[in-house]
């Protein structure tokens, strides 16, 4: 009996090399090579370690990798299985528990997502096409491990934490991983368990700018009433205490529309599944039962190749390859599904404190008037301050609640109830900047009926935007600052980063030594007016720079009072310069390097053009060369 099972093994292991061979040489579209049954069921049981209990126990657990088998070889292609995940063994109260929380776990009728897909959002593209494959997220960045969602229907928070995680590494260099059960817990008045829309965690991490991290929240799976909310409301033991988070923007209802997203974040989506899905071992995946037998659920698309949409499920490592899916591009199925319907990329930007005050004394003025007012409440100790920058929602309610405490009531007249912001729009066309020259504008708070103009103002009354073109009006106004730089903590990669001061505060150090390789750039950097006055160094080893960012584009913003190199760019990628020259004296200038998506030094054309002892040094120096030349030349008659 033995010597017949070894001549059995030496068969099947024969067999299995063969079809190995058969898919590279003649790769198949259609089929997945899986071996005999009742050793794929073996070898299944094996891999995972279940203990049959009896012979009920056995029997559903064979009937349903009979039928995962089934399910496998009809809709993967491209890979030999020898075993199949835990799922395709599951008994049938384990299986329940798997299925149970897709109809009641994830909801995409929500009326806040149709009033998303309808929101006005213009934002300049890069005029690069799309790469033919992308793995910046998975394999540069690095994504944290796939977690179970068990029998809780929060599939819609793990895409959430997924994303906010790679875009807080992306932006600052720290592999932080964020709680799912946080939001389980924390986002109702009821478990979360029962479910939410795919982009629920952002519309409250918009307005907390608050996340718990998985250390102190570790995910359990079953819901218990939020103990937090103080914390939550004092930022104490905030995870997410380096980045804001300022928006989440809804992507175009197209393969090409999701992919396009992609550079900017992660993507979450929600979709109809099918049951084949528990099935999946690995491949291509065509789910051919989505239509017929859909039910909801929520994933985060990472990258793509030329033949897959690679997706991080919420199952843990034991499903599909490695916890990921890899989708065949192109199938029909997935417009039945409905997989580019509900899909949602994330803004965010680095993190500093601001302060406000009013400028003119809180008395109306004109938008120069208060400006220069603002500007005038620069000092060595105390720089930076501008019109107000609002980089997202929270700091938004902020100010609103500023302006009812300190000028109470309802107002109608606009003189008194709007007030100067430092958000422009040069030319009129929805782009829109920050006066601070660093925040990306991102969060954006104009109705359809308050946009087209150049300047722009808060409404105390509706904390809407508007803008104004108007250099006469008068209204009042609000100064603002950061009061401290973004932490560079972990931003070098393989170097250490010390700072003079803990909290980053103006006139800060920071020294960057490297572990190892040589420093290329600056490596003392001082915090001026909320931003560092060098571009951020790299440490290379080998005469290479070991960060790869090579989506971390920094937005050119135009301006009349400048000439830019080079001039048609509506992006620069990382590490390359941008050469800002003033139109009225052209011999002044200043380069600036892309670094990690924030052109360093920064830029502010006005302080830069506009500055009269600069121009009055140029003058000077010249009328004294022309004198010298004058003298020389009557030395020599």
């Amino acid at each position: 009996m033995q010597y017949n099972e070894e001549i059995l093994m030496t068969g099947l292991s024969i067999i299995t090399l063969i079809a190995v061979l058969l898919l590279l040489y003649f790769p198949s579209t259609s089929a997945t090579i899986t071996i005999p049954t009742n050793k794929l069921f073996q070898n299944t049981i094996k891999r995972w370690a279940i203990d049959l209990k009896d012979e009920n126990d056995r029997r559903e657990r064979w009937d349903r990798l009979v039928e995962a088998k089934r399910s496998v070889e009809r809709t993967t292609s491209g890979v030999v299985l020898s075993s199949l995940n835990r799922f395709a063994v599951a008994n049938n109260e384990e299986f329940e528990n798997i299925v149970r929380p897709l109809f009641e776990g994830f909801n995409m009728s929500d009326t806040g997502l149709s009033m998303l897909e309808n929101k006005e959002r213009k934002r300049r593209r890069s005029k690069r096409s799309l790469p033919k494959t992308f793995d910046y997220w998975e394999n540069t960045v690095g994504l944290s491990t796939p977690l179970d969602q068990a029998s809780c229907g929060s599939c819609w928070s793990f895409p959430n934490v997924g994303t906010m995680e790679a875009l807080n590494k992306h932006l600052t260099g720290d592999a932080a991983e964020f709680s799912e059960q946080y939001f389980v817990d924390c986002t109702f008045d009821y478990s979360g368990c029962a479910g939410g829309v795919v982009n629920e965690g952002y519309k409250l991490t918009k307005m907390r700018q608050y996340l718990v991290s998985a250390e102190d929240m570790p995910y359990t799976g079953d819901y218990t009433p939020c103990k937090i909310m103080k914390d939550i409301v004092n930022f104490k033991n905030n995870a997410m205490a380096k980045i804001w988070i300022q928006d989440f923007v809804p992507l175009q209802s197209s393969e090409v529309g999701m992919l396009e997203g992609l550079p900017t974040s992660p993507v979450a989506f929600g979709t109809m599944i099918g049951m084949d899905l528990y099935s999946y071992s690995g491949g291509e995946y065509r789910d051919t039962d989505c239509a017929a037998n859909p039910m909801p659920h929520a994933m985060l698309l990472v990258g793509y190749t030329e033949k897959t949409l690679r997706v991080k499920a919420s199952y843990g490592t034991d499903f599909g390859d490695n916890g990921y899916i890899d989708y065949a591009r192109g199938d029909e199925n997935l417009l039945n599904c409905g997989f580019y319907k509900n899909a949602f990329s994330l803004l965010a930007t680095h993190r500093r404190d601001l302060e406000y005050a009013y400028c003119n004394e809180g008395h109306p003025t004109t938008y120069q008037q208060c400006r220069d007012s603002c500007q005038a409440m620069n000092t060595r100790h105390k720089s930076g301050w501008d019109l107000a920058t609002i980089p997202t929602e929270y700091h938004n309610n902020l100010l609103v609640d500023k302006l009812a405490a300190d000028y109470p009531g309802q107002k109608t007249d606009d003189k008194f109830k709007l007030f100067w912001i430092g958000l422009l729009d040069e030319d009129r066309t929805g782009t829109y900047k920050w006066l601070d020259g660093f925040t990306p504008a991102n969060y954006i708070n104009i109705p359809s009926h308050g946009r087209g103009n150049h300047y722009g103002l808060i409404d105390e009354n509706s904390g809407e935007w508007v803008t104004k073109n108007s250099l006469t009006f008068e209204a009042r106004g609000l100064c603002g600052r950061a009061v401290n730089c973004w932490n560079i903590e972990n931003a070098v990669q393989n170097g250490n980063v010390r700072f003079s001061k803990a909290d980053l505060s103006e006139g800060t150090k920071a020294t960057v030594k490297c572990k190892d390789g040589a420093l290329v750039g600056k490596d003392t950097l001082q915090c001026i007016g909320g931003q560092w006055d060098q571009p951020l160094p790299l440490c290379s080893s080998g005469g290479n720079a070991p960060y790869d960012v090579k989506n971390s584009e920094c937005t050119v913003i135009k301006s009349d009072l400048l000439i830019l190199e080079p001039p048609e760019e509506d992006f620069i990628a990382d590490g390359e310069e941008l050469e800002a020259i003033c139109v009225e004296n052209k011999k002044i200038s200043q380069t600036m390097t892309c670094s990690k998506g924030v052109f360093q030094p920064a830029l502010n054309p006005r302080k830069l053009c506009s500055s009269k002892s600069a121009q009055t040094a140029k003058a000077r120096q010249s009328t004294l060369s022309a004198i010298l030349v004058l003298l020389l030349g009557i030395l020599m008659i």
